[in-house]
C-alpha cells in the first residue's frame, strides 16, 4: 500500500483507518492529530450549488456562532475585510453594516448571486481564492473563512493563501468543527464528499504554524450553542426541504420561488428560535455534557 503524506505536517499517515465511508477511509496522523479521507475530492460547485442542505444553509439569513464571535473579534480599527467561501454572503453584509469595506469570495456563482439580490449590494464575487490573489487585489486588514478548510484537498495549500491574502500584521478568522467536541456533526455530512478531513484544536493550531502564521487563540462554541446544534441536527424541517424541492422544480416564476424561500425562511427562524429557548433551559442541567462541538481560531500574519 502507498503510504499516505499528511496534509498538514507532512508526515505520514496511519496505515490502520480509523472510519469508513463507502469507498473511501480515514487515516489518522499520529504527529499533528488531524483525520484525511482517502480517497476523497472536493465535488466542486454545481455539486454544491445542487445539494439540498447548502440550499437550505443559503436561505437562512442570520448569524450562525462562529460569524458572531467572529464579528466579535475584529480589531479596533478594521478598515477592510476579505470573507473566502462566503456562500450567499450573511457575515460579509453584516460586517459591512458596522462601517467595513467587507468582500466576499466563493467558488459558487449561484449563491454569490443570491447573496448580492437578497442584500441588494454587489460585494460578493464568483472567484477562488487562487484567482483573487492572481488578480493582484489588495491585502485586507482580516481574512475570514468560516466552515471551509474541512472542505478542501490542500489544507495547507489554503492556510498559506489567506496568510497571502492578508496585509502584514493582520487577522486570520478560521472555524471549522472540533472532532474533540460533542455532538459530532451527523455522520453524513462529516464524511466525504461534504467533509475531507477532522480536526483538533491541536492540529488547526499546527496547520496555522506551517503556514506561516503565528495562532492567537482558539475559541470553542459554548453549551448552550452545542446543544441548540444538536437539537437542530436531530429535527430536520422535512416540510422546508420539500418546499425548497417544488421551488427549484420545473418552470416557476421568479415570484413564486421567493415566495417559497420566504416561508422556509420563515419556518426555520421559528425552528431556530424554538431551539435555542429549549438550549438555553438545558444548558444548566446537562451542558457540562457537551464540549464545543465548533472552533474559532484566530491567528496573525507576522
Amino acid at each position: 500500500m502507498t503510504t499516505l503524506v499528511c496534509p498538514v505536517c507532512e508526515g505520514p499517515l496511519s496505515s490502520l483507518a480509523v472510519d469508513r465511508s463507502g469507498e473511501s477511509f480515514l487515516y489518522p496522523c499520529g504527529t499533528c492529530g488531524v483525520q484525511v479521507w482517502h480517497p476523497a475530492a472536493n465535488p466542486g460547485p454545481h455539486w454544491y450549488a445542487a445539494d439540498e442542505l447548502y440550499h437550505l444553509k443559503a436561505i437562512v439569513d442570520w448569524l450562525g456562532w462562529n460569524h458572531d464571535y467572529g464579528l466579535r473579534s475584529l480589531p479596533s480599527g478594521t478598515r477592510t475585510l476579505l470573507d473566502v467561501g462566503c456562500a450567499e454572503g450573511r457575515f460579509v453584509y453584516a460586517a459591512a453594516a458596522r462601517g467595513i469595506d467587507a468582500r466576499g469570495i466563493d467558488f459558487s456563482e449561484p449563491l454569490v448571486r443570491r447573496g448580492n439580490e437578497r442584500y441588494g449590494g454587489s460585494r460578493l464575487e464568483p472567484a477562488t481564492l487562487e484567482e483573487h490573489l492572481a488578480r493582484g487585489a489588495g491585502l485586507a486588514d482580516v481574512v475570514t473563512c468560516f466552515e471551509v478548510v474541512e472542505h478542501v484537498e490542500d489544507p495547507l495549500g489554503l492556510m498559506r493563501m489567506l496568510g497571502e491574502a492578508v496585509r502584514p500584521g493582520g487577522l486570520v478568522i478560521v472555524s471549522m468543527p472540533n472532532r474533540l467536541g460533542f455532538p459530532h456533526p451527523p455522520k453524513p455530512y462529516d464524511e466525504p464528499p461534504h467533509h475531507l478531513t477532522r480536526w483538533t484544536p491541536a492540529a488547526l493550531r499546527e496547520l496555522a504554524s506551517r503556514a506561516g502564521l503565528e495562532p492567537l487563540h482558539v475559541e470553542f462554541c459554548p453549551p448552550e450553542i452545542a446543544i441548540k446544534a444538536f437539537l437542530l441536527d436531530r429535527f430536520r424541517l422535512g416540510l422546508a426541504a420539500r418546499i425548497v424541492r417544488r421551488s427549484r422544480g420545473a418552470a416557476r416564476t421568479e415570484r413564486r420561488g421567493a415566495g417559497n424561500h420566504d416561508r422556509v425562511r420563515s419556518l426555520m427562524r421559528m425552528k431556530d428560535r424554538l431551539m435555542s429557548l429549549i438550549a438555553k433551559v438545558l444548558a444548566p442541567i446537562i451542558g457540562h455534557w457537551f464540549a464545543g462541538p465548533h472552533m474559532v481560531m484566530l491567528a496573525r500574519r507576522p
